[in-house]
């Protein structure tokens, strides 16, 4: 990493100092990552798709935009807590599509 950069600032995106290194590098990416991932489905008409760690920071991003899409998101995850937050995003209409692996 460069200790100094030069860029236009309407390529920057400010951030509350409270914002840890890693979170703030993040804080781009994988929303990015979320929306490039939902198109992908959408440009190849899925009726549905799987979410593996669909309780990680990305997986988060992942079902809402799904939903939005008219994707119906099938996810799974490691833990009962993970699962009972994940059924609170996904709401009652998509919460019977919750595996937990445990």
């Amino acid at each position: 990493m460069a200790e100094y950069v030069v860029t236009d600032s309407r390529s920057l995106i400010p951030l509350a100092d409270e914002f840890s290194f890693e979170q703030s590098a993040s804080f781009f990416v994988n929303p990015l990552t979320a929306v490039c991932m939902v198109e992908r489905c959408v440009e190849l008409g899925s009726k549905a798709c799987i979410v593996t760690a669909a309780a990680s920071q990305i997986g988060r991003m992942i079902v809402p935009i799904l939903i939005q899409n008219n994707i119906v998101p099938i996810c799974t995850v490691r833990r009962p807590e993970q699962a009972e937050i994940l059924r609170k995003i996904m709401g009652p209409k998509f919460a019977k599509n919750v595996i937990d692996t445990s």
